[in-house]
Order: structure tokens, then C-alpha cells, then sequence
């Protein structure tokens, strides 16, 4: 068959049909070689016109089969991105985003899934941006304002060539479904900057929203209830302060009032911690300088010793209020004490409060310039009701406690500024 006949039965179309051409046309060439090689018979064409004709074959066969090559090449291109475009439309059509796209004209050129269920069945065949607007569902913006189809992404894309990131709307179909949507969108250009379409993405929301609603809820209530625990709290504590001062006033013996007082003293210092804590508890961390420094003031005008020189040094800590408050039931009862017993009248002296960090332990010291401690006090066997505090807030603290008699006296705990859960999970 001639070259022209196998061209009419492989007519040029796609680049697997130009390849077959090409091999065609290479056997073509071969056989025509071989019929006109000179005969010794000297049949056929003379010698010179057969070598002219097998060399003029010659090149067409090797310029084919370069062609050939180079179809080959654009084949394996043509394959290659094929694939990528089925990778590309599966990745877009499986996408949990819904990807809408147009045209120039505004025509759907793209609607997967995800936007299929958003449109609840709504035919997009040839629809344009314009059909959606009222007739598949309202929008409205954040304010509760309903929106025209002008001012969606994808249309204020492909009409004005804008970007559009996070943009928040509340859709309501025609079927009466709502949901809250985070969309965006971009313009497509082509040559010399022309848009020639847009797309535009919008990821369902409601499930956030729904949620952040709930939890405003739920912290609303729990301020509620917060702010009227706080408040029976206190007047429970009054009443007790105000209790015991009855009885102390009521009492026969010194000791009685003394006890009484002393009880007295440590509500009254509750009350002032649970105040001062208060106002930390919704950042979940105590500032430690700022919260000792009132600490002592506050005990300081209690007592009112001029004579006695209160120094805080202390690092901006910040702890939780558990060990906020335990520190500072520690430092009430010694600088309690210390005010009480350890400077008699007339003579002065100082109470030094210090807060350090180191690593992951603290260390909170109290030391006064005092008569200092008897001799015969053991922390660990002391009955009073001061000494069975500090063991308790040490304790609690998992730390350890220690008190140095000279030449002033010193005591110190050291603990972890977490507990051995939370460093777990960190």
C-alpha cells in the first residue's frame, strides 16, 4: 500500500495516530530503498538514479524518524499531563472545602462536591453567578444585613478583580437550612492581565460558630455563678470575723481571747487573700511581686508597727491560684508571728519577704531581725495551730521547709512551681 493510502487509513487526529503515521512512512521508506538498489542485471533504474533515489530515501527516513522521536516525546508530555489533570480533579472534586470557578461570562466551569451539597441539588448546568443570587439561598453579613449577589467574593472577583480572604456570611437556602460560611476569592487573568474567570472557596463554619455560642453561654454562666459564690463567701466570712470577735470580747480568760484573736486575725487574712486573688483568677495565673507586696502591706497597717521595716523582694512569678494561696497562707502566719512575738515594744527591727525562681522550683523566705524562735521548737513535732499551717502548705506544695535560728531568723521553702500531672503532661 502507498504512503498516501496508509495516510487516508490513519488520518492525522491525535498524537498516537501521527506516531503510527510516522512508523508507517519509516517502513515505507525502508522497502523503497531496498526496491531500487541496483541489480546486476541492470533491471530498473540505472545506477546513478537508484543511488540518488536511496540516498534522497535515506534522509526522508532519518527525518522521520526524528519526527517519530519527537512524537514520542510529546506523547509520554501528553500522558504525563493527563495524569496530573485527573489528579488535579480529584483532589478539587474530593476537597471537604466547597471550590466554585467561572468564566468571563460568569458561567460554572467548576462545582465539586462540597459545593453540590451546598446548593442542595440545584442544577448549575450553564447557570452563571447571576442565577444564585435569591434563587438558591439569602446571604447575610456578620451585622444580620442581607447581601446582594454583587457583593459576593466570587462576583466582586471576576467584576472588579478583587482578592478576597475570610469572608464571613450567614447563608439560608430556599429550603430553609442555614449555615455559616468562611469564604474567599480570586480572580483568574490570562494574557496581558485579562480576567478571563475566578474562583473562589468556602469552608462551612457552622459547627465553629455553634460552639464559640455555647461557650460564651457556658462562660457567662459560669461568671454568674462565680460572682455569687464570691459574694456568699465573703459575707460568710464577715459573719465569722464578726462571730469571733464577739467571743473574744465575751471571753473570761486571756488565753481565750488571745486564741480567739488570733482565729480572728487568720479570716480576716483569708478574706484579704480571697479578695486580692479574686481579681487574678481570669488570667489562671497569680503575678506574685505585685501579689505579696499587698500581702505585707496589708499586714503591716493590721499591726501597725512603724518601727518594724517590711522588704519584699520577689520576682514577677506568675503561679496558679492553688499555690498562690498556699504561699500565701505561709507568709500571713510568719509575718503574723513575727509581728506578734518577735519584736517586742520598743524594739524594732525588719521582716524580709523574698520570692525566687529557679528552673522549675521557687523558694519563698521569710526572715525577721527578731528575738528569734526557742531553741526547743521542732517544726516537725510543734503542735500549735501555726506550726501544723506551715506543714500543711508544705505539704500541698510538695516542697521542702527549713528554718535557720541564726543569726536571724530565716525559713524557706522550696518547691516545684508544677505538680508532678501537670509536668507530666507537658
Amino acid at each position: 500500500m502507498s504512503i498516501e493510502g496508509r495516510k487516508q487509513e490513519c488520518p492525522a487526529g491525535s498524537t498516537q495516530q501521527l506516531i503510527a503515521q510516522a512508523e508507517s512512512m519509516c517502513q515505507s521508506l525502508r522497502a523503497l530503498r531496498e526496491r531500487v538498489q541496483p541489480t546486476e542485471t541492470g533491471a530498473g533504474l540505472s545506477p546513478d538514479a537508484a543511488a540518488e533515489v536511496s540516498c534522497q530515501a535515506k534522509e526522508c527516513e532519518a527525518l522521520t524518524q526524528s519526527i517519530l522521536r519527537y512524537l514520542q516525546s510529546h506523547q509520554r508530555v501528553e500522558e504525563a499531563l493527563a495524569k496530573s489533570q485527573t489528579l488535579l480533579q480529584t483532589i478539587l472534586e474530593h476537597a471537604g472545602d466547597a471550590i466554585i470557578a467561572c468564566d468571563h461570562t460568569g458561567r460554572f466551569t467548576l462545582f465539586n462536591r462540597a459545593a453540590r451539597r451546598f446548593a442542595e441539588g440545584y442544577d448549575t448546568t450553564d447557570a452563571t453567578v447571576d442565577d444564585l443570587a435569591g434563587r438558591w439561598a439569602n446571604v447575610y453579613d456578620v451585622a444580620g444585613r442581607r447581601l446582594g449577589h454583587e457583593e459576593f467574593p466570587l462576583v466582586r472577583a471576576l467584576r472588579r478583580g478583587e482578592t478576597i480572604e475570610g469572608w464571613e456570611a450567614r447563608v439560608v437556602s430556599a429550603t430553609g437550612w442555614e449555615r455559616h460560611i468562611l469564604a474567599s476569592a480570586a480572580p483568574l487573568r490570562g494574557q496581558q492581565q485579562a480576567i478571563v474567570g475566578a474562583v473562589a472557596t468556602f469552608t462551612d463554619i457552622t459547627l465553629v460558630k455553634r460552639t464559640e455560642a455555647e461557650l460564651r453561654r457556658a462562660l457567662a454562666d459560669r461568671e454568674t455563678l462565680f460572682r455569687e459564690l464570691r459574694h456568699r463567701f465573703r459575707n460568710n466570712l464577715q459573719i465569722l470575723s464578726a462571730l469571733l470577735e464577739m467571743q473574744e470580747d465575751a471571753a473570761r480568760s486571756d488565753e481565750a481571747r488571745e486564741a480567739l484573736g488570733a482565729a480572728r486575725s487568720r479570716v480576716q487574712s483569708m478574706a484579704q487573700l480571697h479578695e486580692r486573688l479574686y481579681h487574678s483568677l481570669e488570667a489562671g495565673a497569680v503575678p506574685m511581686a505585685e501579689y505579696l507586696r499587698n500581702l505585707a502591706q496589708a499586714l503591716g497597717a493590721t499591726y501597725g508597727r512603724s518601727d518594724v521595716m517590711l522588704e519584699i523582694v520577689a520576682q514577677d512569678v506568675p503561679l496558679d491560684v492553688e499555690r498562690a494561696l498556699s504561699c500565701g497562707f505561709l507568709v500571713n502566719e510568719l509575718v503574723t508571728n513575727a509581728f506578734k512575738h518577735a519584736f517586742p515594744p520598743g524594739c524594732g527591727g525588719a521582716i524580709a519577704i523574698r520570692l525566687a525562681r529557679e528552673g522549675a522550683q521557687c523558694e519563698l523566705t521569710v526572715a525577721d531581725t527578731g528575738v528569734g524562735l526557742p531553741l526547743s521548737l521542732d517544726l516537725e513535732t510543734a503542735g500549735s495551730l501555726g506550726m501544723r499551717i506551715l506543714r500543711t502548705v508544705r505539704q500541698k506544695l510538695g516542697g521542702a521547709l527549713t528554718v535557720q535560728r541564726t543569726p536571724h531568723t530565716v525559713f524557706t521553702l522550696t518547691f516545684p512551681t508544677a505538680t508532678a500531672e501537670e509536668r507530666d503532661a507537658a
